[in-house]
């Protein structure tokens, strides 16, 4: 009887040994995971090394023909409130760039790469548009400048290149698909925008193989895409059920991948989620829908070049300012361009170990 005891005292304890190092495993595994989704560590096998900042595009030093490396993931990620109510990357801090510095860090950009310029393309619908609008004002160094609507944007020729752009008003079909291409002096940059609302498989991969026939000195260093919203409308206005309406956004995405994966060779590409809308009469389902066609953006650019840019959507939120319940107001538009600016040029701006793409991180 004892030795019996005995064999099932020890099985418990075995048992019971077991279960606390499977838990105290799971625990480690999960805690590794919690704090490698808060620092945004990572590595990028086409960034040529591995590295903490998560550096998401390479240089060629021989043949200086792939782009700078321009910026970390967290500046994408979504971030947090700080305690002076300010957008917060996870573990590492954001600049905010003046236009004298601004130009400063473009010229250092320029200089390592092939190309005359500092290139920003955006491909996409109005919420591009006033990306766009708003980088072209903080360029011309208005500082004053608020969004209130595009009816407001005067004169028209500040978003579309169009000779005669300044003879229509807003809203007019001429100005809505207008698109705009500038280059300044300084700084170094030019800035294009094409409008294809409905992100067009078609359009956009002949648009994108014309630019890229055109050789690397061409290219832009950033091209930013934004697709959704239009199409849902579009669905919705025509009756489409949105079954079919998935169906064909996935065909675009999946269309345009093997395109955009030629053109992250040459430049870095994002493509931004999308933010609900409050303007709508169906606002509700209609936000449903787009949180859908995150999901499947997500799941469809998981394994490419392609970069989701998740903090687009929460700058929106934390503006919580938008004039007409679809576009940015001025305090989202200024911290979005923030973002962008930091991405753009802080890994060859700053030696800051804090700051998220620093050259020292």
């Amino acid at each position: 009887m004892f030795s019996k005891n005995l064999a099932v005292f020890i099985t418990v304890s075995l048992s019971f040994s077991a279960v606390c190092i499977y838990v105290l495993i799971s625990f480690e595994q999960i805690n590794d995971v919690f704090d490698f989704r808060l620092s945004g560590f990572a590595s990028h096998s086409h960034c040529g090394r591995t590295a903490k900042a998560e550096i998401i595009c390479k240089e060629d030093a021989a043949q200086r023909t792939a782009p700078v490396c321009l910026g970390c993931n967290r500046l994408l990620e979504f971030g947090a409130e700080s305690l002076d109510h300010k957008w917060q990357p996870f573990n590492c801090n954001m600049r905010t760039y003046s236009l004298t510095d601004l130009r400063r860090a473009v010229e250092m950009l320029r200089s390592r790469t092939d190309r005359s310029h500092v290139g920003i393309l955006l491909i996409g619908d109005s919420r591009m548009r006033q990306l766009q609008t708003g980088l072209h004002r903080f360029l011309l160094g208005q500082s004053n400048y608020k969004f209130t609507g595009f009816a407001e944007e005067t004169p028209p020729s500040i978003f579309c290149d169009r000779p005669d752009a300044n003879q229509y008003h807003w809203f007019n079909e001429t100005l809505q698909s207008c698109e705009f291409n500038r280059t300044f002096h300084s700084p170094n940059l030019s800035l294009a925008r094409w409008w294809i609302p409905l992100l067009d498989a078609g359009t956009t991969k002949h648009r994108l193989q014309r630019l890229l026939d055109r050789g690397n000195g061409s290219m832009p260093h950033v091209v930013v895409l934004s697709g959704g919203l239009w199409l849902i409308r579009d669905c919705w206005n025509r009756k489409i059920p949105f079954s079919d309406c998935m169906t064909q956004y996935r065909r675009n995405v999946t269309n345009l991948l093997p395109i955009l994966g030629k053109v992250a060779r040459h430049s870095v590409v994002l493509w931004t989620l999308e933010y609900p809308v409050i303007w709508e009469p169906a606002a509700a389902q209609m936000n449903r829908k787009l949180e859908m066609l995150n999901d499947l953006l997500r799941k469809d650019l998981a394994t490419s070049p392609v970069k989701i840019w998740e903090s687009y959507s929460q700058a929106y939120d934390m503006g919580g300012d938008t004039p007409d319940g679809c576009h940015f107001g001025w305090k989202g538009l200024t911290l979005l361009m923030q973002i962008f600016l930091n991405f753009l040029v802080d890994r060859v701006d700053t030696n800051d170990q804090h700051v998220c793409c620093s050259s020292q991180s």
